[in-house]
């Protein structure tokens, strides 16, 4: 692996040579790239056909999730894989872990403070991808 990472090193400076246009981006650089994902992001995420602005989340996958932290936070149980809300009568085992929906109910217990734990699990996954995203 280490031979990989001097190879490129060398093949970069061969490219670049002594050019300083070859260098690191400046700071007025960075600003400009920052801004303009600031502006895609925020297009994405509350453009006129973006599951946030149309109260949905972005396809079956978060809906299930969404309805699994759902069921965690009625029983409580952390270890119980067995969706009964698929697959009926018989359920469904889920193989996803469970980080993710640790940061959801974060979400659905900040809302429940607020208001109701459903309507606070319902934001933290629709806010979950532009978050995710902004800290990639």
């Amino acid at each position: 692996m280490h031979s990989n990472v001097q190879e490129i090193v060398e093949m970069r400076s061969n490219l670049c040579g002594d050019s300083p246009h070859c260098s690191q981006l400046s700071s007025l650089q960075k600003v400009i790239v920052f801004g303009l994902f600031l502006v895609i992001q925020g297009f994405f995420a509350f453009g006129p056909t973006s599951p946030l602005m149309e109260d949905r989340l972005a396809g079956p996958d978060s809906y299930m999730r969404v309805n699994r932290v759902n069921q965690l936070h009625e029983t409580g149980d952390w270890q119980n894989a067995l969706f009964l809300r698929s697959n009926a009568p018989f359920g469904e085992v889920l193989h996803w872990t469970r980080p993710l929906d640790a940061y959801l109910m974060l979400g659905g217990s900040l809302g429940s403070l607020l208001g109701s734990f459903e309507k606070g699990l319902w934001v933290a996954g629709m806010l979950l991808g532009p978050i995710t995203h902004a800290f990639a």
